[in-house]
């Protein structure tokens, strides 16, 4: 836990160019099989609107919706790596989570618009639960290989 607190200081620290760096130097892993063709949120798109993101001068929301990213995809792992009879006491909690990183996406474009920043990213993110909780994971991803 402390390791993670760590990172997520150190990124917190950051000014909003240092992730903007970050998002746009990553390139894209080969990881298609993992995820399928068919999915519409795919690495180029996730990078994409993460540098958006991080483009904003609204550190402190940012931050939250980075941290609630982390924290949703963090439980969607620890949910595929668990038995069929665990699961479902981890449900409710994880679509809390679920709710919470959607509810930091809408925040975060709601203030970046009322500061005349450009928040076209959160119509391109949608609406789609399942979309919207792969872009937390690819998030979660991006922080992971920044903070090596």
């Amino acid at each position: 836990m402390g390791a993670n607190v760590e990172t997520l200081e150190a990124v917190e620290s950051q000014p909003a160019d240092a992730h903007v760096r970050c998002f746009s130097r990553l390139k894209a892993p080969a990881i298609s099989f993992l995820v399928g063709e068919e999915k519409s949120m795919n690495w180029e798109k996730a990078t994409q609107i993460a540098y958006e993101i991080g483009k904003s001068k609204l550190a402190e929301e940012r931050m939250d919706l980075f941290r609630k990213a982390a924290e949703y995809a963090r439980i969607r792992v620890d949910w595929q790596l668990s038995s069929a009879g665990e699961r479902p006491g981890m449900d409710e909690n994880r679509r809390r989570l679920h709710d919470a990183f959607i509810g930091a996406c809408d925040d975060m474009g709601r203030v970046m618009e009322a500061e005349g920043e450009d928040a076209s990213w959160r119509v391109e993110l949608g609406a789609d639960r399942k979309e919207i909780g792969d872009f937390a994971c690819y998030i979660h991803l991006i922080l992971g290989l920044v903070a090596r």
